[in-house]
Parts: structure tokens; sequence; C-alpha cells
């Protein structure tokens, strides 16, 4: 901001100065002292230059503070957008820690059910080896009692 301020101070002084050659360049203006009060005389075009050189100051002064008050603005909001962000990071990583902890729960699942799968497949390869035998030695000693 002082920075802005510096530059339109440069630019306003480098244009009364090279415009001050133009019309400052005759015997105005004088300074006298009138009752102790030091008195600037100055001719009435040199007059009309200073109060349109005066205007556009003003003008520009005008806007200046206007983007004062629009850098304030923009500074504020800036300010509430980085809480904002801020905010989001940290629910972003709570919910990247909740993700985490999802899937190391998913990868427990996954090998319990595993570990299921092949507890079932035991049990039936067993079942089935003893369904296989009950019904040979049934079928055996079947064999053997009708033979006799």
């Amino acid at each position: 901001m002082i920075l802005i301020k510096y530059m339109v101070f440069m630019l306003i002084s480098l244009a009364s100065i090279s415009g001050s050659s133009q019309v400052f360049n005759k015997k105005y203006p004088r300074q006298w002292v009138i009752d102790q009060d030091t008195v600037m005389c100055f001719t009435m075009e040199q007059s009309k230059e200073l109060a349109a050189r005066n205007e556009v100051l003003k003008g520009i002064t005008k806007e200046l503070e206007i983007c004062d008050s629009q850098l304030v603005v923009l500074n504020e909001t800036n300010n509430r957008l980085a809480i904002q962000v801020s905010i989001a990071d940290s629910i972003e990583a709570k919910y990247e820690l909740i993700i985490a902890e999802k899937d190391k729960q998913l990868v427990l699942i996954r090998q319990e059910a595993v570990a299921w799968e092949e507890q079932a497949k035991k049990q039936r390869n067993q079942k089935r080896w003893a369904i296989g035998v009950g019904s040979a030695i049934t079928g055996l000693l079947g064999y053997v009692l009708i033979r006799k």
C-alpha cells in the first residue's frame, strides 16, 4: 500500500516538474514577505495550472482512498478464506485418518474372511471324508450281513 502511495506521489511530482518547466519558467512565482507573512505570487496562467493540478490531485487522492478501502476489504476476505481453507484442511486430515482406519479394518475383515473360508473348506472336506468312510463302512457291513 505504501508502495502505491509512493508511486502516485512520484508520478505527480514528475508531472509537476515537467509541467513546471513550461509554466514556471517566467519571473514568477515570486516570494514576498508582507507583515511577517510569506506570500507567493503567481501569474494568472500559473494559478490556473495549479488549480487544474490540484483538481487532478483531489481525484487521484479520492481514487487512492477507494483503493485503500478495497484493499482492506480484500485483505479481510483473504483472511476469512484462509481460515476456511485451514478448517477444510483439518477436516480433510480427519477424514484421511478415518479412511486409513477403515482401510485397516477392511484388511482385517478380508483376512478374517479368508480364514473363515479356509476353515469352511476344511470342515467340508472332513464331512466328505466322514460321509465317504461312513458310507463305505455301512456298505461293507451291509454286504457282510447280507452274505451271512
